[in-house]
């Protein structure tokens, strides 16, 4: 197609549930795959006041969900990276942490804030991050609902 892209040009929801989470100066309890939580290296996490949760097949167990159900019911901001339903890993369909925000959403009265796909807080993001106006942004995706509809909603 002929795009110039540098990578510190992309913005993922990881690295937008970062900047939402720098902004507002969160020390996050972050349920997330040690790959992705990589991304939030040099976050202070001591005594949490935030929960992220993203997905991760070993950090989503039955403990660290409930320390983020305490976290949350003492008054700690809900973030959830994305709400997907499941993904496709190396064999088949597993669950995504959109059922384990939903669990915790249910037992606790309290709405998470979405960052990503197709959430307008991850377009807002991008825009905001890149300096560019609505009308030169771009976005490239997976998934054709998200990816024409979405966008329309800003």
């Amino acid at each position: 197609m002929g795009f110039e892209m540098h990578l510190e040009e992309m913005i993922t929801s990881l690295v937008a549930t970062r900047k939402y989470v720098e902004k507002r100066n969160l020390k996050p309890f972050l349920i997330l795959d040690k790959k992705a939580a990589e991304e939030f290296e040099g976050v202070n996490c001591d005594d949490p006041n935030a929960v992220v949760i993203g997905l991760g097949k070993a950090e989503l167990n039955y403990s660290n969900l409930n320390i983020a159900f305490r976290l949350l019911n003492s008054g700690a901001e809900f973030i959830a990276v994305h709400k997907g339903k499941y993904y496709r890993d190396e064999s088949d369909l597993s669950l995504g942490p959109g059922p384990f925000v939903t669990a915790l959403e249910y037992a606790t009265d309290k709405e998470a804030i979405v960052i990503g796909k197709p959430s307008p807080n991850f377009f807002v993001c991008a825009i905001e991050s890149t300096g560019c106006e609505l009308s030169e942004a771009v976005m490239i995706g997976d998934v054709i609902l998200v990816v024409c509809l979405e966008p329309l909603y800003l």
